[in-house]
């Protein structure tokens, strides 16, 4: 099933876990969390009930999940992955065989996803090795680069504007239509690219949306996309994307 807890993660704060089934029925719900904004961690089993795998395994799964990724985010952004690996601990050669999967996926997503040079090899009983350690810094390092990128902008118009713009319509979601206006009446010499910016990371956040996403053509006769569908789904998007823009950005 899914399961959702918040915990204190000491180096980087309150953050929200949502433990969504492995099950192959479940897999079209980890799309939700694959934003253009965020950063990912792949963790692969060196073993499954004390039996070590098949190498040959990894690669399959690594390419299964990395393929799913990129076709779930938008093509503008190009996602950073994270590779690491779980039970070092049964498996002596654990390291080189994730160094050597890291590599092979390097080279076949080169362009579309960015693979850390930084792989983990980690025994996850231990939360305090220095492998564990080294995961942490790394994020950290990711979290402040990714900041980096963040539109100046975003800030105001997410703590100023959108608030304003959802009283005045008693909606929580915004048109991308009434957001460019509002941020035009209150910065008139705004230069379009960065409107641009500002309206692709919110829009990625699920603070506001394009009306053309969700105006899907009727193909099969009987209004397969009704008004309440499109509502679902925007509260969906919205409610698990928030997680990755209130851990990195807040």
């Amino acid at each position: 099933g899914i399961a959702v807890s918040t915990v204190d993660v000491p180096g980087v704060g309150r953050v929200s876990v949502y433990d969504v089934g492995g099950q192959n029925q479940f897999h079209k719900t980890h799309g939700f969390f694959f934003l253009a904004n965020a950063f990912f961690i792949l963790l692969l089993g060196l073993a499954i009930g004390g039996e070590i795998r098949n190498p040959r395994l990894l690669y399959i799964e690594a390419k299964y999940w990395l393929c799913f990724m990129r076709a779930s985010i938008d093509k503008r952004s190009i996602p950073t992955v994270i590779m690491a690996a779980s039970h070092l601990d049964l498996c002596s050669r654990g390291r080189i065989i994730l160094r050597q999967v890291a590599d092979y996926i390097r080279r076949m997503f080169a362009g579309k996803i960015i693979i850390s040079s930084n792989t983990f090899a980690l025994d996850c009983r231990e939360p305090s090795s220095p492998e564990m350690a080294g995961v942490m810094r790394h994020l950290r390092v990711l979290k402040k680069q990714n900041k980096t990128l963040y539109p100046r902008l975003c800030e105001p118009v997410i703590s100023k504007v959108l608030p304003v713009l959802r009283q005045q319509q008693q909606d929580l979601f915004i048109d991308t239509s009434q957001l460019v206006a509002a941020i035009k009446q209150r910065s008139p010499m705004q230069d379009q690219g960065t409107i641009d910016k500002v309206l692709f990371f919110l829009n990625d956040c699920a603070e506001v949306y394009q009306s053309s996403i969700y105006d899907i053509p009727d193909t099969v006769g009987y209004g397969a996309f009704s008004h309440f569908d499109q509502t679902i789904v925007q509260y969906f998007h919205h409610t698990f994307s928030n997680i990755f823009y209130n851990t990195l950005y807040r």
